[in-house]
C-alpha cells in the first residue's frame, strides 16, 4: 500500500460553510474529496464559559505534496478567529484509491 494521503480535519458552523469551503479547495485541486458530517454537538471553552454549540465536521483526503497548500488555504478562508486545523497521517490506503487521488490532483 501507497502512504501518499493525508486526512485534513476541521470543524464549521453551518453546512453553507463547509460546503464552500469544500468547493473551493476542490476547485483548486488542493483536496480529492471530503466528508462533511452534520449536527455534531461541540462543547468548548471560549471567552470564560464553556460554550455549547451544534457544528459540522470536515474531513478532507488530499496527497502529503498538496497539504500544506490546503492548510495556508483553509486558514485563510475559514471563518472562525481560532479554527481546529489538524492533519491525520492514515497508516495505509488502499493503491486504487491512491492512484485515482494522485492521477486527479496532478491533471
Amino acid at each position: 500500500m501507497k502512504d501518499n494521503l493525508v486526512l485534513i480535519y476541521t470543524t464549521i458552523s453551518n453546512n453553507k460553510a463547509a460546503c464552500h469551503m469544500v468547493n473551493i479547495l476542490l476547485q483548486e485541486k488542493l483536496i480529492i474529496c471530503a466528508n462533511i458530517f452534520h449536527n455534531v454537538t461541540s462543547i468548548y471553552y471560549w471567552e470564560n464559559t464553556i460554550k455549547n454549540n451544534k457544528e459540522y465536521i470536515i474531513i478532507m483526503k488530499t496527497s502529503k505534496h498538496l497539504y500544506e497548500k490546503a492548510l495556508q488555504k483553509i486558514q485563510n478562508i475559514h471563518p472562525y478567529e481560532i479554527p481546529l486545523i489538524t492533519i491525520i497521517n492514515p497508516y495505509t490506503t488502499n493503491n486504487k484509491f491512491i492512484d485515482w487521488m494522485n492521477y486527479h490532483l496532478t491533471n
